[in-house]
């Protein structure tokens, strides 16, 4: 399958500015890249506040705000175009989160075969 290098990118940038706008200052981010059963996964977690486990499955919901008790929220369409651009690539993406001990965004996508390098 051919991936879009700029649209794959902006699903990073839209994860990666979540974590940045909800990790305090002093605080953790980390990026883990595997390659479980053809396909490639990559995973952020941060060590911001969390997302309470009502908000947690709408996430990735069109115009959904997490507030962040610090008026720092978005507009709610970075994580819907994230999922967007995932699932039009044959991949799918999730989050999980605990209060109090930040939160992992995770997407998978199919890995490239060795004709597809070519």
């Amino acid at each position: 399958m051919d991936l879009d290098r700029r649209r794959i990118e902006q699903v990073l940038t839209n994860i990666l500015d979540n974590a940045f706008r909800f990790t305090p200052k002093g605080g953790r981010i980390d990026i883990f890249l595997t390659e479980p059963a053809g396909n490639v996964q990559v995973c952020i977690h941060d060590s911001g506040p969390g997302i309470p486990a009502k908000d947690l499955a709408h996430v990735f919901d069109r115009f959904y705000v997490v507030d962040d008790g610090r008026g720092l929220s978005g507009v709610g369409l970075g994580l819907f175009i994230a999922q967007q651009m995932v699932e039009l690539h044959g991949g799918r993406i999730w989050a999980e989160s605990r209060p109090g001990q930040g939160s992992r965004f995770c997407f998978t996508l199919p890995a490239a075969t060795q004709e597809e390098h070519w």
